[in-house]
Order: C-alpha cells, then structure tokens, then sequence
C-alpha cells in the first residue's frame, strides 16, 4: 500500500478522529472509505458489480424454474 500525506483542517481531523472511534476502526480507514467513496460517485461506477448492488434481489420471485429457458414464456414478447 502507498502512502499519501495530506494536510487537514484541525476541526476535520478531529471528526475523523472521532469516526474512527466510534466505529472501531483507524483513522486512515475512515479517509480511504470516503476517498474510495467520492471518486466512485464522481466516477459513476459505484464500486461494485450489478450483483454486489441487487444481490439481495435475487431469488425472491416466485416463479418457473424454466422461466429463462422455455420458448413457451417467450411468446408474444417484444410485440
């Protein structure tokens, strides 16, 4: 991993401090998480895939096994 010095307002160092704290964790952590956070939303890629974002989407239709599959479901589609 690299290193990266950055100079911080005082008042923001201690948020971040705070943070850190609270949640457990180091506060490079904390700068990495919002670094890596900001240049996804700048960025539009989210940071993760399709899966990693609906996953939890997955699997909750009730539906045929065979929907994808069946020629029979495709009739009349895109019509």
């Amino acid at each position: 991993m690299s290193v990266l010095s950055v100079k911080i307002p005082e008042s923001l160092e201690e948020q971040v401090a705070k943070y850190a704290r609270r949640h457990g964790v180091s506060k490079s952590s904390v700068v990495r998480e919002a670094l890596r956070a900001h240049l996804d939303r700048e960025t539009g890629s989210g940071g993760a895939s399709f899966l990693e974002q609906a996953g939890d989407l997955a699997g909750i239709v009730d539906a045929e096994p065979n929907l994808s599959t069946n020629p029979a479901y495709m009739e009349g589609y895109g019509r």
